[in-house]
């Protein structure tokens, strides 16, 4: 959204996802990236995104940022701003209030005020939970994130699962593609990345049975 060089002067514009079906969903969160920098006051910008379902018939607002809570770098009275890696924020957003909506879209507003440019990318919705033979999914964590060196996994409640590790880059090569046994409650598993150089990388970990249970923007400095 180019809020630098179009002054909407509070007029709202937005895009709009393809739809999503989350009937058969256990657990559903909404993950996407944003960068953003201020300009000088009063001119700031406001991110807004809705749910619509039942038919677009019903929309929540379900994340509302402005100035210094939506910016992810230093202001930029001056220039156009243009994010560099280090400059994104990954958001996570709950849906599970919505689950058994057959009809689900997502709509990204950006209330313009002169401020600067809003920018949001790899927008995905993801299942951070799951079950298999009866066992819940508790939790992945990576980090640190961002890294300039590798980065590490941590597994908690995953004993006796087989997980795949896929990475892609930004161009959506994908660079790495491993199995995994998790044999213990709490497991550790470096993930190593310097052989791939700098950049933004994408982290898929999937179950036995090929579907996505973990999503992660990973940011190698």
């Amino acid at each position: 959204f180019d809020n630098y060089n179009l002054d909407a002067q509070g007029h709202r514009d937005a895009v709009r996802t393809s739809t999503f079906n989350l009937s058969n969903s256990a657990h559903a969160q909404l993950s996407f990236d944003v960068a953003y920098a201020m300009n000088s006051a009063p001119f700031y910008d406001t991110l807004v995104v809705y749910i619509s379902y039942n038919c677009d018939q019903n929309r929540d607002i379900i994340y509302l940022k402005d100035a210094s809570a939506l910016q992810t770098a230093p202001a930029s009275p001056n220039v156009t701003f243009v994010p560099t890696p280090s400059e994104w924020r990954n958001e996570l957003i709950s849906l599970d209030a919505y689950i058994g909506q057959p009809n689900i879209s997502i709509i990204f507003e950006n209330r313009g005020y002169a401020g600067q440019e809003l920018y949001i990318d790899n927008v995905s919705l993801v299942e951070p939970l799951g079950t298999v033979s009866g066992r819940k999914y508790n939790s992945i964590n990576v980090y640190p994130n961002p890294s300039e060196s590798d980065f590490t996994l941590s597994f908690s409640d995953f004993q006796n699962q087989k997980l795949r590790l896929e990475v892609y880059s930004s161009s959506g090569v994908q660079v790495l593609s491993k199995n995994c046994f998790i044999s213990k409650a709490t497991e550790i598993l470096p993930l190593e990345m310097n052989k791939f150089g700098k950049g933004i990388y994408f982290l898929h970990i999937k179950n036995e049975a090929g579907k996505t249970v973990y999503q992660q923007k990973l940011t190698h400095l």
